[in-house]
């Protein structure tokens, strides 16, 4: 499958988009939260890490936390608490995806953290944006459906013999503000 086209989403670019408008807003101490087990993971926490760099922020390795499919919200509750004894100066957290940033908000409200007063998040998939009652989070888009859609046209192309299909298909993110960043003084 090495010569099979790709269709995928700028994974890279959305995370640094998300830290870049944190850092925008004042955030100084921004940790992150990434899948180990799926490029996406990684290209996300490339994103992120970059992004510290390139704008004069430290990145620090403690300040990040990794988990794989399998435990992915039994390792999150105990990691954030772990994550804010160990620095308690973390004033947002860049996540995975929504769903991940939604435990991320519930485990904070346990520990009487506000969200976005005390600490700002960030999803990424803009998953459950248009849900009823649900909160509103600051995500970039992971246009799932142009992907499949792609995905679909690039497989009918390969069954009709097309030799002349590209190598790589590129959805860039786009932002979505939410109420779960605020500025900091």
């Amino acid at each position: 499958m090495e010569h099979s086209p790709v269709i995928k989403t700028d994974d890279e670019l959305g995370t640094k988009i998300l830290t870049n408008h944190l850092i925008d807003l004042g955030h100084k101490n921004i940790a992150g939260i990434f899948q180990a087990d799926i490029t996406q993971g990684i290209s996300r926490h490339k994103g992120y890490a970059k992004t510290l760099q390139s704008r004069g922020l430290v990145y620090n390795p403690d300040n990040v936390i990794w988990f794989h499919v399998e435990d992915k919200f039994g390792k999150t509750e105990w990691a954030i608490e772990a994550l804010l004894k160990n620095d308690p100066s973390i004033d947002a957290i860049v996540c995975y995806n929504d769903m991940i940033a939604y435990k991320v908000i519930e485990v904070l409200n346990s520990l009487g953290i506000r969200v976005p007063e005390d600490i700002s998040i960030t999803g990424y998939d803009a998953q459950a944006q248009d849900e009823p009652g649900a909160f509103k989070l600051t995500t970039v888009t992971h246009p799932k459906e142009n992907l499949g859609r792609k995905a679909a046209e690039v497989l009918l192309k390969l069954l009709e013999g097309d030799t002349d299909v590209k190598s790589e298909y590129v959805f860039k993110p786009e932002f979505v503000e939410g109420l779960s960043c605020i500025k900091r003084i």
